[in-house]
């Protein structure tokens, strides 16, 4: 005679705790300002970088435009007079950022001779200002103090960090806001992001800050492969 084993199904215990994330979600979608935060008894982060943002999708044209408004504090002993950022999807920009070539050389690339143009990612920050500092009265304009930089590999062309000087350091314990818009456009299928027909899978996909360390360096890697 041949004996099955039935499939255990879920535990009281499970449907608890199934019950309370669905639970969770739903008064996520109906009160926006509940945050997982409220959840927990104490932070296991030190909630130095918040962000308010404000973005819409445009299907048809597969893009993204936002507006951030970032407040930051320095919560590390040293002073830094730079913010450093990750721009994740210009890791699918062209075939020449360090993602792409790292890439290669697992999986020759062959399907991107069939890539058009508008399907490749791009992600540029528009403008940038400093509306927030200790020291200072006005708004300050960052826009030209932006440049790209590829601390791991010195690749001219990856643009997947960009380093901002500030006009005035941001002390020990300091905070500051800055306002930028952006626009990203979503790529076909890279690495469980982008877009097929109707269907947009949506990562990584707006100007991060990195972490400013106790060394006084940013721990901001681009994005490899």
């Amino acid at each position: 005679m041949m004996h099955t084993r039935r499939k255990p199904g879920p535990t009281p215990h499970h449907r608890m705790l199934i019950g309370s994330m669905m639970g969770f979600l739903l008064c996520s979608m109906v009160f926006p300002g509940l945050s997982i935060a409220q959840e927990t008894a104490s932070a296991l982060s030190p909630r130095n970088a918040n962000y308010t943002i404000r973005v819409t999708l445009d299907p048809a044209k597969r893009e993204l435009s936002g507006y951030i408004t970032l407040t930051w504090r320095n919560i590390q002993t040293q002073p830094t007079s730079e913010l450093w950022f990750h721009l994740y999807y210009n890791a699918w920009r062209d075939p020449e950022s360090t993602w792409m070539k790292e890439r290669a050389i697992r999986h020759p690339p062959r399907e991107l001779k069939d890539y058009p143009p508008d399907e490749w990612a791009a992600v540029d920050i528009i403008n940038m200002r400093l509306v927030k500092h200790p020291r200072l009265e006005e708004p300050v304009d960052l826009t030209d103090r932006m440049r790209f930089v590829a601390p791991d590999d010195g690749n001219p062309k990856d643009r997947t960090v960009l380093k901002v000087t500030l006009p005035e350091p941001v002390g020990a314990g300091e905070s500051i806001t800055v306002e930028y818009t952006f626009k990203a456009r979503v790529p076909r299928t890279f690495a469980r992001t982008g877009f097929r027909g109707p269907y947009f899978f949506i990562a990584q996909w707006f100007p991060k800050l990195g972490v400013y360390e106790a060394d006084g360096t940013w721990n901001c890697h681009q994005f490899h492969s």
